[in-house]
Formats: C-alpha cells, sequence, structure tokens
C-alpha cells in the first residue's frame, strides 16, 4: 500500500499525514441495501426529487463528462452548471458558512473550486485538505494531507464537495474530524445511493449526526468506484477536478 501511495506522494510533492482504508468488504457493508437499491436514511436531501430541472443539467455533465475531448468552451460550461446545481439545491451552504460556530472543508480541488465561488471558505476556520483516493485490493485507502483538526470545537462541520461516489474521501474527512464537531453538513452536486447511505452508516458508527444534501442521486458505481447509468456504460459526472480545474491556470 505505502509503494502505491508513494507515486501519489511524489506527483503531489507532497506527504500524506494519514491513510484511511476501506476494504471490498467495508464497502459491501456500508453501502447495503436492506430492501429498495433507491433507499435512502431521512437525513439525506435529493434535490431533484422537487426541482426536475436539475435533470437537465445532470444530462449536461454526463454529456460532457463521457465526451473523449473537452474543449475550454465546455470545461466553463460544466463549471457554471455544477454552481448552477448548487443554486438550486433546497439549503444553501454558503447560509451554513456564515455562521461563526460552523468549521468548513472544500475538498481538493473540486470541492475547494466550489466553495471559494460560494464564500465557503472563511479565513480562520475553513480547510481546503487533499483527500486521494488510492485504488488498493478491490477497495480504496483515502491518503489526507493537510488535514489537521482545528484546535476548538465547533457546532457543525461543513463540506463542500462536487461529487460523491463511493463516498470514501468524505468519510476519511468525517474520521480525521470527528471531534471538530457533533454534525457534518454535506453538499455534493451527485451522489450514488450506496455511496449516500454509506457516508450516513459511517457517522453512525463514529457517533456523529450526518446530513446530506445533492443535487441528484443515481443507482450504481462501476469497478473504478466511479458512479454509472444503469447498464454501466456512461459515467454520471466523471472527473470533475480534471474537468475544471485548467479552468484555474487559465483565470476562467
Amino acid at each position: 500500500m505505502l509503494e502505491t501511495a508513494a507515486a501519489y506522494e511524489k506527483k503531489y510533492h507532497d506527504s500524506f499525514a494519514l491513510f484511511v482504508r476501506f476494504s471490498k468488504e467495508a464497502f459491501a457493508e456500508l453501502h447495503r441495501f436492506d430492501f429498495d437499491p433507491h433507499e435512502l436514511p431521512p437525513s439525506v436531501t435529493v434535490a431533484s426529487r422537487g426541482d426536475p430541472s436539475i435533470l437537465s443539467d445532470i444530462d449536461k455533465l454526463k454529456k460532457i463528462a463521457n465526451s473523449t475531448t473537452v474543449t475550454t468552451e465546455q470545461r466553463t460550461m460544466y463549471y457554471e452548471t455544477l454552481k448552477s446545481i448548487y443554486q438550486k439545491l433546497p439549503r444553501r451552504p454558503e447560509r451554513i458558512a456564515e455562521l461563526s460556530d460552523t468549521f468548513c472543508v472544500g475538498i481538493e480541488r473540486e470541492g475547494r473550486i466550489l466553495a471559494n465561488a460560494m464564500n465557503c471558505l472563511p479565513v480562520g476556520r475553513s480547510l481546503a485538505p487533499h483527500a486521494k483516493r488510492i485504488p488498493y485490493r478491490g477497495g480504496l485507502v483515502v491518503g489526507l494531507m493537510n488535514a489537521m483538526p482545528p484546535p476548538r470545537q465547533y457546532a457543525r462541520c461543513l463540506i463542500v464537495d462536487g461529487a460523491i461516489a463511493s463516498g470514501a474521501t468524505i468519510m476519511a474527512i468525517i474520521s480525521q474530524f470527528k471531534q471538530t464537531a457533533p454534525l457534518f453538513e454535506i453538499f455534493s452536486v451527485h451522489g450514488p445511493y450506496e455511496g449516500l447511505r454509506g457516508i450516513v452508516r459511517f457517522g453512525e458508527a463514529l457517533g456523529v449526526n450526518v446530513a446530506i444534501t445533492v443535487g441528484h442521486a443515481t443507482v450504481g458505481m462501476n469497478k473504478h468506484f466511479y458512479a454509472v447509468d444503469s447498464d454501466r456504460s456512461s459515467v454520471i459526472i466523471g472527473d470533475i477536478g480534471d474537468t475544471i480545474s485548467p479552468l484555474e491556470i487559465h483565470g476562467v
């Protein structure tokens, strides 16, 4: 595992401070459904159920995510669509970020980019940690960089992300910050039912409350832990960081 992680450390010119492993068996338990694959805990809100216009936004993202080449114009459209979905969420992360007893986390890269765009990373009570997924023996290891918990406690921890897949990166953040706050408020554009269930179950196991708001939810992940459509031929969102991070370089 350490040999695999070393390649990532070399790429990012930094060392992981912490590893959180999710085995294939752990994912099976966290992601399981008891009756209906579409079942979700009551603490999860799916915005598209009340605003069907989000479905057309997801279709735009899916089309670009499955393109063989992506132009700057498509990257810009992708980014604007992500922000559009966030603006349609019934709960607004920027309102929570304004509260002085909220600690804010924007996961690198896309979470941090979106959190910045919504003013959700207030100086002095926010962090933008790297949480890199490393495939390992049918599961995932998440390597965390720059993820030191704050010295004081807060009422809640706000986590802004681009898209949820297995939920591993967010679960790793919760594991590292579980002493920071008793409540984790998580926002994302999309998430598979499996990952959404897994995050809530993981929080329960650690003794913290978890509330999740996503733009849309679907069933299914591929072997690389990307959310995919029903016939597994297309990813739903793809790699958001790879798609929108070049816009920062060009100042878009």
